[in-house]
């Protein structure tokens, strides 16, 4: 996840157990600022893909999408 080009910073991931043979991953990622909402919809979609695609046992991936730490 750290290595795809949509996610700047993935602040949190964790996997869960809720079978046998299956899994449910929850992360919680900081998006590149590069990206439209239009396009960070695609990438989110993306992303959630090729982890499937990866390991099959996952049955579920929820990826929550966080701005930039505010400044000041």
């Amino acid at each position: 996840m750290e290595s795809d080009p949509a996610i700047q910073e993935v602040l949190v991931l964790e996997a869960i157990y809720s079978g046998p043979e299956e899994v449910v991953v929850l992360a919680k990622a900081r998006p590149s600022p590069k990206l439209q909402i239009d396009e960070l919809g695609r990438a989110m979609d993306e992303l959630d893909r090729k982890i499937r695609e990866a390991l099959p046992f996952v049955a579920d991936v929820f990826i929550d999408v966080t701005g930039a730490p505010q400044k000041g």
